[in-house]
């Protein structure tokens, strides 16, 4: 906890494990987390097919992944632990300076709330909504080869 005893941003780290429990006029919601480990994507350039690829991560179910250098409708949600790149811009729309990779790490929770468009909630119990988590980590593009 932070020091003015509240839980904050800066107090969550990758594997740590949260329960939720809120009790009012005579119900409880309760719910339980896991934030998953970091990501540590590693760029290839393998016979002129760029890509990147990282290790499974404990904690996550899925990853949502985007890249700055391809067309947004190249942005996936998937349990896939790779990415080859397009670079398929549409013209007009400039790359930026210094180009991102993102991944998102996904828990359980939200891998069910995004994989499903029928589900109310996820990772709570007797409520509507979603308790969950996800880490995010961006890396740099080198310039195309």
């Amino acid at each position: 906890m932070g020091s003015n005893g509240r839980l904050g941003l800066q107090d969550l780290r990758p594997k740590d494990a949260f329960e939720l429990v809120v009790a009012a006029e005579g119900r409880t919601v309760s719910g339980v987390m896991l934030v998953p480990g970091m990501p540590a994507p590693v760029y290839r350039n393998e016979q002129g097919t760029e890509s990147f690829s990282w290790a499974p991560v404990p904690g996550a179910a899925s990853y949502f992944v985007m890249a700055d250098t391809d067309a947004p409708t190249s942005a996936r949600h998937s349990a896939d632990t790779s990415y080859v790149l397009r670079r398929d811009l549409r013209p007009g729309r400039p790359v930026p300076d210094e180009p991102l990779f993102t991944v998102i790490a996904l828990d359980a929770n939200l891998d069910r709330f995004m994989s499903d468009t029928t589900v109310a909630r996820a990772g709570i119990t007797s409520g509507y909504g979603i308790f969950g988590a996800f880490v995010r980590v961006s890396v740099a593009i080198p310039e195309a080869p």
